[in-house]
């Protein structure tokens, strides 16, 4: 079986002036230029994490559908040739500095996966299991 080497990047926003544990567009591209500097090919979360390879492979989060991943981390994704991973919070589309509907169309137009995370972001550990099923 061929050795895999997988790199998840994980993110919440990109902001220019961080305030709630974003990191800055600078500190974005010196992260995602070391990593390509290191050999790793660009992938999406499933594609890194669910196909064997030989190789080394990155991929790059974000979770909550923060809108600042939008507007600065996707111009630096695309400048390196990587696609994105957003996890969304169902319910809170368009709500709270949260990316809309159309925003999550743009970035799969785009070759960003688009996957879940919950449908109203409660803690999980916290919840019964019928809670569980419905997230």
């Amino acid at each position: 079986m061929a050795r895999r080497d997988v790199l998840v990047l994980c993110y919440h926003g990109v902001a220019p002036d961080p305030l709630h544990g974003e990191v800055t567009p600078e500190a974005l591209h010196a992260q995602l230029s070391f990593v390509a500097g290191r050999g790793y090919r660009w992938a999406t979360f499933t594609d890194a994490v669910g196909v064997e390879r030989g190789e080394r492979v990155a991929a790059v989060t974000f979770d909550d559908g923060i809108a600042s991943a939008v507007e600065h981390g996707l111009p630096i994704l695309e400048s390196l040739g990587a696609p994105g991973t957003m996890f969304l919070t169902v319910t809170m589309l368009g709500w709270g500095g949260r990316i809309d509907d159309a925003g999550a169309k743009r970035l799969a137009a785009r070759g960003w996966e688009i996957g879940s995370h919950t449908m109203t972001h409660p803690v999980l550990t916290n919840v019964d299991d019928a809670t569980l099923h419905q997230e």
